[in-house]
C-alpha cells in the first residue's frame, strides 16, 4: 500500500474513532481526504489496455442480481478501454446477430415514420443493442455510431463527451466521467449541495465510508478504505419517495503494485426498491493490463464508405467516400476537410461581392422604370379626364 494511502488511511481512522462529537469541519475535513484519497487511486491509472463484458438481463432478486444469475440470456456488449496520456480509443460492440437485428428495427422504423408523414423525422426508437466508438485526443474527440452509418467530431471546447461505460463508470456518472464522485465531494465543499458524512456504514457486507448528497440527501456514495478508496457503492433516489433509480455495487476488484485497486466487477441494478424481477446491468472485466503504454498504431478507427462525419452546431461535415482509417493524429486534418467543405458550401450561397454593387443598379433602375411608367401613366390618364 502506498505511503499516501497509509497516511490518509491513519488519519481518517483518528477521526472516525477517536472524535466524540463529530463538527462540521471535521466532516469537512474527512470528505476532503476521501476525495483526495479516491483521485489519488483513480489519476494511478493513466495507461490502460482492457476489455470488458457489458451485460443486461432480468433477476429474481438482488440476490440473484449480485449473484450474476439471469432469468434469461443476458444481451452483451463487448468493450475495450484503451487510454494513455491523453489519448483514448474506447468501443462498446454488440454481437453480430444483435447488430443486424437492431439495424433492421431502425430501418423499418425509418420507412414507416417516412410513410406515414411523407418526410424524414426524428423519433425515439428501441432496440436490442447499440454500439458506439471514441476516438480522442488533447483537441479532439470523435464519436461514430456505425448503426446509424454517422459520425460527429467534437473540440475540446464543445460540451463534454466520451465514454458512459467503463470499469469506473457503469453507467451512473456521466460522459467520460463528467460528474465523477470527486467532483461530487468537491462540489459538496464548495456549497453547491447539501451533504451529510455517514461514517462507516456496512453495505453488502463491506465497511464503507459513505456521504449522502443533494436535496433530500437523494444521493450516496460508499468508499472502501480497505480497497484504496475506490468508489464501492453508489445510488440515486426519488427526494419524496426515497426509492432508488438505481444502485451500483463493486464486487470485485484487482490490487496492483503501490496500493491502487481497479474494479474488475460491477452490478448496477435498476429500481431496487420495487418489486422484481429486476433490471440488472452487469459489468465483467476479462482482460487488464495496466502500466504499460500500449502501442500508438492501436489508437485509430476504422470508418466504412458513405459515413458522413459533422459537427454539432457548426456548418462543418465531410462524406467518406471510401473506407477510412483515421488515428488520433489525424483528427486534426480530418476537422480542416470538413471546415473546408462547410465554408465552400456558404460560399456558394452567399451573393459574390463583386455583383452586389451590379445588383443594387439593376434593382434600383428597375424600381426607377417602374415608378417613371406608372407617373407616364396618371398622366395620360389625367390629361384625357381635362379633355373630356
Amino acid at each position: 500500500m502506498s505511503r499516501f494511502i497509509v497516511a490518509l488511511s491513519a488519519f481518517l481512522c483518528f477521526f472516525d474513532v477517536c472524535r466524540e462529537a463529530p463538527s462540521e469541519e471535521e466532516d469537512r475535513t474527512l470528505i476532503s481526504v476521501i476525495k483526495e484519497a479516491y483521485l489519488h487511486n483513480r489519476r494511478s491509472f493513466s495507461d490502460i489496455d482492457c476489455r470488458f463484458e457489458w451485460r443486461e438481463a432480468m433477476s429474481s432478486t438482488i440476490e440473484d442480481a449480485l449473484e450474476g444469475k439471469f432469468l434469461d440470456n443476458p444481451t452483451v456488449r463487448l468493450g475495450e478501454w484503451l487510454v494513455s496520456d491523453q489519448k483514448t480509443l474506447y468501443s462498446l460492440a454488440c454481437d453480430q446477430e444483435s447488430f443486424r437485428k437492431s439495424q433492421s428495427i431502425l430501418v423499418a422504423e425509418g420507412a414507416r415514420l417516412k410513410k406515414a408523414s411523407g418526410e424524414n423525422k426524428a423519433a425515439h426508437v428501441s432496440v436490442p443493442c447499440h454500439q458506439i466508438y471514441y476516438l480522442q485526443n488533447e483537441e479532439y474527440s470523435l464519436v461514430a455510431q456505425p448503426m446509424i452509418n454517422g459520425a460527429n467530431l467534437y473540440l475540446k471546447t464543445d460540451p463534454k463527451v466520451g465514454p458512459r461505460i467503463t470499469p469506473f463508470n457503469p453507467d451512473c456518472f456521466g460522459e467520460d466521467e463528467a460528474s465523477s464522485p470527486d467532483r461530487f465531494l468537491q462540489d459538496c465543499l464548495n456549497g453547491r449541495f447539501k451533504w451529510r458524512f455517514n461514517g462507516l456504514e456496512k453495505i453488502n457486507g463491506r465497511d464503507l465510508l459513505t456521504v449522502s448528497i443533494g436535496d433530500g440527501f437523494r444521493r450516496k456514495l460508499g468508499f472502501d478504505p480497505k480497497r484504496g478508496y475506490l468508489m464501492s457503492y453508489s445510488s440515486f433516489a426519488d427526494v419524496k419517495t426515497g426509492d432508488r433509480y438505481f444502485a451500483v455495487f463493486v464486487l470485485d476488484s484487482k490490487e496492483f503494485a503501490g496500493g491502487r485497486w481497479f474494479p474488475t466487477r460491477l452490478v448496477n441494478i435498476l429500481h431496487p426498491d420495487e418489486p422484481g424481477p429486476f433490471h440488472v446491468r452487469d459489468l465483467r472485466v476479462v482482460d487488464l493490463k495496466v502500466d504499460a503504454k500500449p502501442l500508438y498504431s492501436r489508437f485509430a478507427l476504422k470508418l466504412e464508405s458513405g459515413v458522413q462525419v459533422s459537427s454539432v452546431g457548426r456548418m462543418e461535415w465531410t462524406t467518406l467516400q471510401q473506407p477510412m482509417t483515421i488515428s488520433s493524429n489525424d483528427l486534426r486534418s480530418l476537422h480542416v476537410t470538413m471546415k473546408k467543405n462547410g465554408d465552400q458550401y456558404l460560399e456558394l450561397r452567399r451573393v459574390p461581392p463583386d455583383n452586389v454593387g451590379s445588383f443594387n443598379r439593376m434593382f434600383f433602375g428597375s424600381l426607377l422604370g417602374v415608378l417613371l411608367l406608372g407617373s407616364g401613366w396618371w398622366i395620360l390618364r389625367s390629361y384625357r379626364r381635362l379633355a373630356k
